[in-house]
């Protein structure tokens, strides 16, 4: 136990917080979702862990507050934890993460045979 405690605080010592949890948004567009406008307030939260040095940054996804999992994004364009841009292309398709001024979008334009299932999701979370 000891060791995963020190490997954790190596690991994250690089990385800024987000110092709140995000209210997460589905939403039915990627307009609607990169402005977290006409959206549908979800049940998950979301909080980010940024690494302005390597441009990495981890997502943690939230239900009732609750870790659920979290997904590392790496080749980002960091400005500062507040500002910062992921392109990620992968066999579902391409994605664009965004966080602006705080405020974070996910869009996807997703491979022809995953339009309109699970995989075609716009969210948002402020």
């Amino acid at each position: 136990m000891k060791l995963f405690l020190i490997f954790s605080i190596l690991i994250f010592t690089n990385y800024s917080s987000a110092t709140e949890l995000l209210q997460g948004y589905d939403c039915k567009n990627a307009d609607d979702a990169m402005q977290c406008t006409n959206c549908t307030q979800a049940k998950y939260k979301l909080e980010f862990k940024v690494n302005e040095r390597t441009n990495k940054i981890i997502r943690f996804s939230y239900i009732n507050n609750k870790f659920i999992q979290s997904v590392s994004l790496e080749d980002c364009n960091v400005v500062d934890g507040k500002n910062w841009v992921c392109e990620q292309y992968d066999e579902l398709g391409f994605s664009n993460i965004v966080m602006r001024n705080g405020q974070y979008s996910h869009t996807t334009i997703p491979e022809k045979k995953y339009i309109g299932s699970v995989f075609d999701k716009n969210f948002c979370a402020k």
